[in-house]
């Protein structure tokens, strides 16, 4: 551990040993731990009164270079809704790429809603020991020179699946190439093992993703002229069963066409399809990865097939094939 984040540390100990202060004493103790960390940060705001914005700082957060405004709430209770609502709004008018609101109470369950729905990619919500686990995250600086090709462009994906989660229509700006390899980092920061198929020679899949001794399967389909029909089903479904996977999933950002289970009625294990929104929703789940708000103990292959719909199980009454959901869970 080096002296600077040995300081960090001790520091937000402070923080820790006292969980209610007088908000501008409670700043100053944040400012020193942003400045021990090395960012470029302002003076406390002293004595103005309606303003939420305590501190400020420029920083290098995810490899990109961001402007953050700092909210502090000392008080030992509950930070409110409210509270999120006013963050948000003093981001956009004071120009900040992110807010961090830290607390040395709790935030109450609206708060902790609200941040997750309306300030996902734009607020974070820290604790003193979440600000020490944000810290770690952060404060390490890698340079450029030390960091293989490889590393900088797996850097460049996982930025990537982050940027989506606040401009989503950006996602038909990546080639196909890159939505493959964005979504090895979006699933093996989730928590899988993950495998990435050469591109040219994939046998009917992109990735292999490992969890809990079971196998999935995932092919990517980018295509922007047409959509996903049944011999991509098909397809994934005979190599799933000859590898022994417990299912597939198919990800098309430019969606499924409306005949795509036709003729899928052999058994097999289940094959899985999800469209551009299911693309998103799992960066938006890796993102909350790096997020205090983050339940790490997540059923992984639940969230995998939340919210896609399946060929598991097909009923054939007068031609006509019933889909059923991917998950128990799923809405």
């Amino acid at each position: 551990m080096t002296d600077e984040l040995r300081t960090v540390l001790g520091l937000i100990d402070l923080l820790n040993a006292r969980p209610a202060r007088r908000e501008y004493e409670a700043a100053l103790i944040v400012w020193q731990v942003l400045k021990a960390a090395g960012y470029a940060v302002s003076n406390p705001t002293k004595g103005v009164r309606g303003t939420p914005i305590d501190l400020r700082f420029t920083g290098v957060l995810n490899g990109v270079e961001e402007k953050v405004g700092v909210e502090i709430k000392a008080h030992s209770g509950h930070v409110s809704g409210q509270t999120i609502y006013q963050s948000l709004v003093a981001r956009t008018a004071g120009g900040f790429d992110r807010m961090l609101v830290i607390a040395l109470g709790e935030f109450s369950p609206l708060a902790l809603e609200r941040s997750e729905n309306e300030g996902l990619g734009k607020l974070d919500l820290l604790t003193p020991n979440d600000l020490r686990d944000w810290i770690r995250r952060h404060a390490v600086a890698v340079t450029a020179t030390s960091r293989s090709v490889t590393v900088i462009m797996r850097d460049a994906m996982r930025e990537t699946a982050l940027r989506l989660t606040s401009a989503p229509g950006e996602l038909a700006d990546l080639s196909w190439l890159d939505l493959e390899r964005m979504m090895r980092e979006v699933f093996e920061g989730l928590g899988f093992e993950t495998e990435l198929t050469r591109s040219t020679k994939d046998g009917g899949f992109d990735l292999r993703l490992t969890v809990e001794k079971s196998a999935y399967l995932i092919e990517v389909k980018h295509w922007k002229d047409k959509k996903v029909g049944a011999p991509i089903v098909r397809g994934l479904q005979v190599v799933a069963t000859e590898q022994g996977a417990a299912g597939g999933l198919i990800l098309a950002s430019g969606g499924f066409s409306s005949t795509v289970f036709e003729g899928v009625l052999q058994p097999g294990p289940p094959i899985h399809l999800g469209g551009g929104e299911k693309i998103l929703g799992l960066c938006r789940s890796f993102y909350k990865v790096g997020s205090p708000l983050w339940q790490q103990d997540v059923d992984l292959p639940a969230l995998l097939l939340r919210d896609t719909k399946t060929a598991a199980s097909l009923t054939v009454a007068r031609g006509q094939v019933t889909l059923q959901r991917g998950s128990p869970d799923a809405p």
